[in-house]
């Protein structure tokens, strides 16, 4: 464009993000804190970032029954979703019952990962093969495999299962390896889909 004066700019303009969301890590970090506070915030603006990884991954939280996701009315006409940990949720007056994130139990009254690892260290102790997400899935009474999935990639980030996996056609196959408190390989399964 030019102007009497010579050439002129023309401005740009950036609309503004309609939403915001925490940091991926800070969210990590307070779901592993057990006595750390009762809510945080997720995101915050007017239209629910469903395609964000943090909202994605409070939502697998959701379904894995750790957390609830509540909407509160924020700023200038902003809506803030808040994660709360399921059992400050459930408690009187927001005041939390236990040191430690709710984990859900089965029906026997054992936490759903301590289930889940059981399953597979007895699988490899007899040599079988790896079981399933489906099949983990139903053990633990979870709704589906990705529930499953959730708690089989939190025991390995405790160091207390590799996990290895295959591509093979039509799908992979993996194997589950138990560690030792020193990350050493004690047994692990057979290949399994």
């Amino acid at each position: 464009m030019s102007g009497v004066g010579g050439p002129v700019s023309a401005a740009t303009y950036m609309l503004p993000p309609m939403t915001r969301t925490a940091e991926i890590e800070a969210l990590e970090r307070w779901i592993a804190d057990d006595a750390g506070d009762a809510r945080i915030l997720v995101a915050e603006g007017r239209v629910a970032p469903k395609s964000a990884l943090a909202w994605m991954m409070v939502a697998q939280w959701e379904k894995a029954g750790l957390v609830t996701l509540v909407t509160e009315a924020g700023a200038r006409g902003s809506t803030c979703w808040i994660a709360e940990r399921l059992d400050a949720a459930l408690s009187i007056g927001g005041a939390r019952r236990s040191g430690r994130a709710a984990e859900p139990e089965t029906s026997d009254g054992e936490r759903v990962s301590d289930c889940i690892l059981r399953h597979i260290k007895r699988a490899a102790n007899f040599g079988q093969c790896a079981p399933s997400l489906a099949d983990l899935a139903s053990t633990a009474e979870l709704r589906s495999a990705s529930n499953a999935e959730y708690y089989v990639q939190k025991l390995a980030e405790r160091g207390r299962i590799a996990i290895e996996t295959k591509a093979i056609i039509g799908g992979k196959r993996r194997r589950y390896q138990v560690l030792d408190r020193q990350g050493v390989v004690v047994r692990q399964t057979e290949w399994g889909k």
